[in-house]
């Protein structure tokens, strides 16, 4: 009697046990898929778009022209991502073609206007200045394309310009570098170079820097 006893209690434990099993695991795979079910939720598009074109304006007047292979909106966000190459047009006040911008992908802001260009960043402009850099954005208040990272200049005089920080007008003729450095085939003003790089760290250089740039 002991002995059976023994055994149904044992299989009420073993019973119970397998319910139990059952419904944590019914519970995590429901838990499991809801939050998936969030995720994908989260990352759906409200909008997408392929191989078209995206116009930048400022007082009604065109400034730029992004054309993307491919861009995606999601709802809770003022951005509009570009997950593949992106050519950018650069105008003048005129309405003329000034540069264009080329770049692995990149990020358009539609409170502002302003585009992010992030990745193997080349601009080039129509009178053959060509600027490298990872990463800049063109501010569409300012009208200017502005780099806080590591940029190379070419000019069509052979020049070579480094620097750390960027900004100029789209057709790269007014630019600031912030902390500059470069080879050049032209004669270079030694001791007005050394004038320069003695002025106190604090001092505001950008104007010399300008003017040295204009002279091109």
């Amino acid at each position: 009697m002991r002995s059976v006893r023994q055994k149904f209690s044992q299989a009420v434990i073993f019973i119970l046990l397998t319910v139990l099993s059952a419904v944590v695991s019914v519970g995590c795979s429901k838990k499991s898929e809801s939050d998936v079910s969030t995720i994908s939720e989260k990352r759906i598009p409200v909008q997408e778009g392929w191989n078209s074109r995206l116009y930048v304006t400022r007082e009604g007047n065109r400034q730029a022209v992004v054309w993307y292979g491919h861009m995606v909106k999601y709802d809770s966000t003022a951005y509009v991502d570009f997950d593949r190459k992106i050519k950018v047009d650069f105008y003048n006040r005129d309405g003329s073609h000034v540069s264009r911008l080329s770049s692995a992908g990149g990020r358009y802001n539609e409170d502002t206007e302003d585009v992010m260009a992030i990745g193997s960043v080349i601009v080039k402009s129509d009178s053959g200045i060509t600027l490298y850099t990872e990463r800049l954005r063109w501010d569409n208040r300012k009208g200017k394309i502005i780099s806080d990272t590591l940029v190379m200049i070419t000019t069509p005089q052979a020049d070579t310009i480094w620097g750390v920080g960027f900004e100029s007008n789209a057709d790269l003729s007014r630019r600031v570098i912030t902390k500059p450095w470069g080879v050049g085939n032209r004669r270079v003003d030694l001791s007005r170079v050394e004038k320069e790089f003695a002025k106190p760290e604090n001092a505001d250089t950008s104007a010399g820097v300008l003017k040295r740039e204009q002279s091109e």
